[in-house]
């Protein structure tokens, strides 16, 4: 029987793993893996889940429905709630009535607060002063205000709020006031409500993609067990019950930095682990992701349903990696010597990616094609877990209530069920190879201990290179 064990975390929303061998003495290390917040943008990802917003906007015109237009409503308020604008109000940016009925003379008074509260920020970032007021594992409410507070959140929240302030706008000159089919398909016929749930689909993807998925970072399996494929074991449990609730409960206490910064209050939200996401390393197939695929009625599911990694396409293969340490540190030297250029001062909260947003900027100043540049071309494929069956309804905020796959009345049965199908499906038939066992018995931890996981420690020849 494996077992799953949750170690130390990394800064972050993360999860680190262990599989073990509870049959063999000391329960070796089968594989290891690590789950990270998922990344923001991922184009092959965002059209298959339909937070992709020309996607959405062709189902919702194609069959739009009450449904669809009660959630776009509630969508609208819960996200201006999550804004305090208390301050907004107090200093004449807008009037608490502009809120309900905004104009564009409101939308642009705060797009302006927006631009003046990010020169401020820009020009006075106190980086520390933002680490301060978050610091702890749980601040207190005067934290959070003084956060939302800064010219950085203060930005922020002008921004976000113009924009919601805008799609409610359009929505109402479009005819879209209440929660009707009728309204919604009479609206739908303008071009102003179409682009305006375009902008909301997106804003509501921001809610869920921190909160409800995770990128599978690290998954793979150490010696012996590679050769007996313990990869795909790793990957199968990684889909279990066990994962779900370690998540839930490592988080379900967790304030969200950003959407508590946003309002001024502690914000936790219900964190429900409804999708896995990860890519290969390589473009072509991945032999440890490819064909698993577990009919759920040999788990006791049910029948014609099932837990599989699903390839959604090859990636473009943008990213940093190709870039050099020295030159990234003569653009990030140029940025903070360059008047008006230092727009990211790696600060939670500014946006995705910072590094991406440093060799942009830096990469633009010195007059060079940013995008031909941060294109490296190793694609990669990319792939998708499920684990509830109605994942996208979560993360298209439609639904609030998860139905897993598996059972959750029973975690550690579910672990042992997945295992047990590994067993069935790789094992057997791995083992019957020739050749196989007799690679597994190479590693051993007898005198002389010779094991392909064993780190070799330098001689005295190279142990100056370990001096630092």
């Amino acid at each position: 029987m494996q077992r799953i064990e949750i170690k130390k975390s990394l800064p972050g929303r993360s999860m680190m793993i262990l599989v073990r061998d509870a049959a063999v003495e000391n329960h070796p290390i089968v594989g290891i893996a690590a789950l990270g917040s998922s990344m923001a943008q991922q184009t092959q990802r965002d059209r298959w889940i339909g937070w992709d917003s020309d996607a959405f906007l062709q189902q919702v015109v194609a069959k739009p429905t009450a449904r669809i237009c009660r959630w776009v409503h509630e969508s609208i308020r819960r996200l201006i709630a999550g804004i305090y604008s208390a301050d907004l109000v107090r200093d004449g940016i807008i009037q608490r009535r502009e809120i309900v009925r905004p104009t564009k003379e409101t939308i642009k008074n705060l797009l302006r607060e927006a631009k003046t509260a990010a020169a401020v920020h820009q020009d006075f970032p106190y980086a520390a002063e933002h680490k301060s007021n978050t610091n702890g594992s749980r601040p207190n409410k005067v934290a959070w205000q003084r956060q939302s507070a800064t010219s950085l959140f203060r930005s922020k929240r002008a921004k976000t709020l113009s924009i919601l302030l805008s799609i409610r706008a359009d929505l109402h000159e479009a005819g879209l006031t209440s929660s009707t089919l009728s309204s919604l398909r009479n609206a739908l016929r303008t071009p102003l409500a179409r682009t305006a749930i375009r902008r909301l689909i997106r804003l509501v993807k921001a809610e869920h993609v921190g909160v409800d998925m995770m990128d599978i970072v690290v998954c793979g399996a150490i010696p012996p067990y590679n050769a007996l494929l313990g990869g795909k074991l790793v990957c199968l449990l990684l889909t279990s019950t066990e994962i779900v609730q370690f998540y839930r409960k490592r988080y379900a206490q967790q304030a969200s930095i950003i959407a508590s910064s946003m309002k001024g209050q502690s914000i936790v939200r219900d964190p429900n682990l409804v999708l896995l996401a990860t890519t290969s390393l390589y473009g072509v197939g991945s032999s440890q992701y490819n064909r698993i695929r577990v009919p759920l009625d040999q788990l006791n599911g049910k029948e014609g349903e099932r837990l599989e990694y699903v390839e959604l396409g090859v990636s473009k293969g943008y990213g940093s990696y190709h870039f050099s340490k020295t030159s990234i540190d003569y653009l990030q030297v140029l940025l903070g010597r360059s008047k008006g250029w230092r727009k990211v001062n790696s600060i939670f909260g500014e946006g995705v990616n910072p590094l991406m947003r440093k060799l942009r900027d830096g990469l633009a100043l010195v007059g060079l094609p940013t995008d031909e540049l941060l294109k490296h071309g190793n694609a990669r494929i990319v792939y998708a877990v499920p684990l509830a069956k109605n994942f996208r309804e979560i993360l298209l905020g439609l639904q609030s209530t998860p139905k897993y796959f598996l059972p959750s009345k029973s975690p550690k049965r579910s672990t042992q069920m997945l295992g047990e199908y590994w067993r069935r499906r790789w094992l057997l038939g791995r083992i019957a190879r020739p050749g196989i066992l007799e690679e597994v018995a190479k590693h051993t931890l007898s005198y002389p201990i010779s094991h392909g996981a064993r780190v070799q420690l330098p001689n005295d020849d190279q142990a100056e290179l370990f001096d630092h």
